[in-house]
């Protein structure tokens, strides 16, 4: 009796070794899978980030130098008198040219959310991160749009009543050199476009909208740093 108690004790044993052998494999096999799908989320992740570093970063040293030929402009425009040589007034009105506005690279940050991804990613710090920098781009996208409206509610309509945009940017080959393309309303009379308020205070409006933009930008690059050195720490 006791040999039969033992042997149905082993064998019971042994199925119960043998269930959690399987139970063992099978979460092996799991998390090699959940780690397999893991790494291929950051991969992407971490080489949409860096194509988003550099484009960003060259995007805030264009807006630095926009925000130094606005300040030049505006200074010069202050301290402006009478006849005003007609180059003068060209490299002016360039500085309120179009104000471009960047778009990041999205797609792997929208599969990570939209596909649950998350949920694979072991370290909770990288998964904090990832929210912080969709939370960025918000912000960005934000800022971009109330940069548009303000550019569509201000600019457009001076462009419209003032001047057309080939009498803002274009110019007409004389000889060697150029003549200054004519000033809208103000036809040739540099004196009274330089006295007329509107157009500085447009420059000083532009510089705002371009000092927002760099600001945004600014924001953005901070989490984007962070973000990619958690990942290279995680690789």
């Amino acid at each position: 009796m006791d040999s039969m108690v033992l042997t149905a004790l082993l064998e019971a044993v042994s199925v119960l070794a043998g269930v959690l052998i399987a139970f063992s494999i099978d979460a092996a096999w799991d998390n090699r899978r959940d780690r397999g799908r893991e790494k291929g989320y950051l991969s992407a992740l971490a080489a949409e980030i860096e194509t988003n570093r550099e484009r960003f970063c060259g995007y805030l040293d264009q807006l630095q130098s926009q925000l130094h030929t606005g300040d030049r402009a505006l200074r010069e425009i202050v301290f402006a008198q009478g006849t005003v040589d007609p180059g003068a007034v060209r490299g002016w009105l360039q500085s309120t040219g179009a104000l471009y506005l960047e778009l990041p690279e999205q797609a792997a940050l929208s599969d990570i959310l939209s596909s649950g991804g998350v949920a694979f990613i072991e370290d909770p710090g990288v998964r904090r991160l990832i929210s912080r920098y969709s939370d960025a781009l918000g912000r960005q996208r934000a800022s971009q749009d109330n940069i548009t409206m303000q550019w569509n509610a201000h600019f457009i309509p001076y462009t419209t009543r003032h001047c057309s945009l080939y009498d803002m940017v274009g110019g007409v080959p004389w000889n060697d050199g150029w003549v200054t393309p004519g000033l809208g309303s103000f036809g040739d009379d540099t004196e009274a476009f330089v006295a007329n308020r509107d157009f500085a205070n447009l420059i000083v409006h532009r510089i705002i909208l371009v000092a927002m933009a760099r600001d945004a930008t600014d924001r953005l690059l901070v989490v984007i740093d962070e973000l990619s050195g958690r990942l290279v720490r995680a690789a």
